[in-house]
């Protein structure tokens, strides 16, 4: 799925490097450029990259990017850790954050243990597959992973699915996930903390997140609502 439905765009000049792994479709690490650096790749990416963007880079904008990034020593090689693609992205809020949220890694996180659930939505008419390209069926054809659903109309009436997936001993936080999606309450800062602790986050990171993105509990910040 779209890593812009979860880093919502800021008027910042800088760009985001996403190295991704094939074989799971997930990010490996990100690399923040600075001003200077983001102006020398928007030339070379060129009309593409006006407002909020998301573009995969081929090999020629690739080469601008390395020059960049090993100028700066800090480019990852794929020794240290395999990547066969990347992404450039505009700088989004969630980017403020002092730690990596788990969105685009999820799967690798749950295979190393690191993450004991992730969830994504799909509104009718689309499939996960249309939305997530992390190949989760394989885990869950295994037994590694297991997948549960759960069907929510919005206030609209609109059909969204849950598609969940945990770890085979943590499918308690499924039901708690779906006690707390669809329970006839406002959704609040205490559901919100509820939510990324069932997602595996620290309590630190979670205080940092709500900071960020409910200053103010009656107005939420455009928080990212798809995953985390």
């Amino acid at each position: 799925m779209s890593g812009m439905s979860v880093y919502s765009s800021l008027a910042d000049p800088r760009i985001v490097i996403e190295f991704f792994n094939s074989a799971l479709h997930c990010r490996a690490r990100n690399v923040i450029l600075d001003s200077e650096e983001s102006q020398t790749l928007r030339n070379a990416l060129g009309p593409s990259v006006q407002g909020p963007f998301r573009i995969e880079l081929n090999e020629d904008q690739e080469s601008v990017l390395d020059t960049l990034i090993t100028a700066k020593q800090n480019f990852i090689t794929k020794k240290e850790e395999p990547w066969d693609y990347c992404v450039a992205r505009s700088f989004g809020k969630a980017d403020l954050l002092s730690y990596d949220i788990h969105a685009d890694r999820e799967l690798s996180m749950m295979l190393s243990g690191e993450k004991p659930m992730a969830f994504f939505t799909v509104e009718e008419g689309f499939a996960f597959g249309d939305l997530c390209e992390q190949p989760f069926e394989q885990f869950v054809a295994d037994g590694t992973i297991v997948q549960s659903t759960f069907l929510l109309r919005t206030s609209s009436q609109a059909a969204v699915t849950y598609v969940v997936f945990t770890l085979p001993r943590e499918v308690w936080r499924f039901f708690s996930l779906r006690f707390l999606k669809t329970a006839k309450v406002r959704w609040d800062k205490t559901l919100e903390r509820l939510e990324g602790l069932l997602l595996g986050y620290s309590d630190e990171q979670c205080d940092e997140y709500l900071a960020l993105f409910w200053p103010d509990e009656a107005t939420p910040l455009q928080a990212p609502r798809i995953t985390r």
